[in-house]
């Protein structure tokens, strides 16, 4: 057997006997077998010593020769640790491992460029389909490491079937990069929260940093931490979605830098975008305290967020303290198709660009009666409108402007309610604001309560 060629668990060098094998192509009715040799069958996959039992535990530096682990608890990397088969390392749950788990400390690595079933192409690969996945062993807790793939994610974990919950936590130090995601996370199961926090930095070469989605029917969240900073090129920075039947809420917290990755400046497509599909209730948060681009590395797009359909409930919120975003075709865009409310709160320093669209652009729609308020202290550049609100339903408009609001071809600020039974739209110039624009529109359909545009005393 080559060195590339992929094995599974069997006899190490202790002489325990490991329970593992290669899964048939089903992964949701998984036939388990058990394979029992030694290392000198393998002469050419010389291991490093994993003691096994229902925790491993690989210790470098000898590379580990198991590609597949089936219905073990946990497998940790210590000791700089590596990985033989060139398709990474793959962990699935079985009926005696219930939650399954994986960590590494800061000198072991795991390498894919190859694809080798059941492994998708991702340096590590986690399946569970009887329960959850974590990244806390008994020996170790997160993904200190390196995980690097070429062909797929960095990390992948999918939970099916039942309720399981996802945690990622990815320690200082660490480096996660993948082709199409750096972490790619998945709950399909009937419930479980998705709790992705990284720390070390994470990265796609032609795809998304972090894509978090859930189906969980119960009112599990999704919550994204990005401490370490993300990098994308043809692709996101995160990407977090609450498909139909879910409704716990997706919060998305952005402490350090999201920007272009190695297809160099300007190739982020989006900083974050965030969406409950139809017939998904989740309220949705980003609270960002760290830019989003530069003004050397503008991204396609900053932030968007999406309730998809009018039966939705959520709220879909924006916090951003000292934060910057710089994008061509807008800085944040948040479209409420339900009936939740839309709330963009600035509170710090810094600017939103769009130096191709409008800066900050909020929707209702579907005649709902969700309100609309904007409170922004950072300064606004934008190409066409610096702030710009249409509702066409019941709900109010109340904008509050605290910065220098710059829109070199269209409207400074523009709150438009439009339908039948139209609420108030009220604009409002605080402090030391000022607004450079050729106009400023604060409008109702003639039928609505009569809109106000107020200026207050200073």
């Amino acid at each position: 057997m080559s060195a590339a060629a992929p094995s599974i668990a069997r006899e190490n060098r202790c002489t325990q006997r490991a329970r593992s094998a290669w899964p048939t192509r089903r992964l949701g009715s998984l036939i388990l077998a058990t394979l029992v040799g030694s290392l000198s069958l393998y002469p050419s996959l010389a291991s490093a010593v994993c003691a096994t039992g229902t925790d491993v535990i690989c210790n470098g530096p000898a590379p580990n020769g198991i590609s597949t682990f089936v219905n073990f608890n946990s497998v940790t990397f210590l000791t700089g640790e590596t990985q033989i088969a060139t398709s990474g390392l793959a962990l699935i749950g079985g009926n005696l491992a219930p939650t399954i788990a994986f960590a590494m400390d800061a000198t072991s690595s795991i390498t894919a460029t190859t694809v080798t079933a059941p492994n998708d192409g991702s340096a590590l690969h986690l399946v569970n389909d009887f329960g959850a996945i974590s990244t806390t062993t008994p020996s170790f807790t997160g993904i200190s490491g390196t995980l690097t793939s070429t062909r797929a994610s960095g990390l992948s974990a999918t939970t099916t079937n039942v309720a399981g919950d996802i945690t990622i936590l990815q320690n200082l130090g660490s480096t996660i990069t993948g082709k199409f995601n750096g972490i790619n996370a998945n709950v399909k199961g009937s419930g479980g929260a998705l709790i992705i926090t990284t720390k070390g930095l994470v990265s796609a070469t032609n795809g998304t940093a972090i894509l978090a989605q859930s189906s969980a029917i119960d009112n599990d969240p999704i919550i994204v931490t990005n401490d370490g900073g993300l990098q994308a090129s043809a692709g996101e920075g995160i990407i977090a979605i609450s498909q139909s039947g879910a409704s716990g809420a997706v919060v998305i917290n952005s402490n350090a830098a999201i920007a272009s990755g190695a297809g160099g400046p300007g190739t982020l497509i989006s900083g974050i975008s965030a969406t409950a599909n139809s017939g998904s209730n989740a309220n949705i948060t980003v609270n960002l305290s760290a830019d989003i681009g530069a003004t050397a590395d503008v991204a396609s797009q900053g932030m968007s967020l999406t309730s998809g359909s009018s039966d939705n409930t959520g709220n879909l919120t924006v916090n951003a303290a000292q934060a910057s975003i710089f994008a061509d075709s807008g800085a944040i865009a948040v479209r409420q198709f339900g009936k939740g409310d839309v709330r963009i709160m600035g509170t710090g320093s810094g600017t939103f660009s769009a130096v191709g669209a409008i800066g900050v652009n909020t929707l209702i729609t579907n005649n709902n009666s969700g309100q609309t308020t904007i409170d922004v202290k950072q300064n606004i550049n934008a190409a066409t409108s610096g702030i710009r609100a249409t509702t066409s339903g019941a709900g109010n408009i109340d904008i509050t402007a605290r910065g220098k609001i710059t829109a070199a071809a269209g409207d400074g600020i523009a709150a438009t309610a439009t339908g039948a039974t139209s609420g108030t739209a009220s604009v409002t110039i605080s402090g030391g604001a000022n607004v450079t624009e050729p106009r400023m529109r604060s409008q109702a359909k003639p039928s609505a309560r009569p809109s106000t545009s107020r200026i207050p005393e200073r």
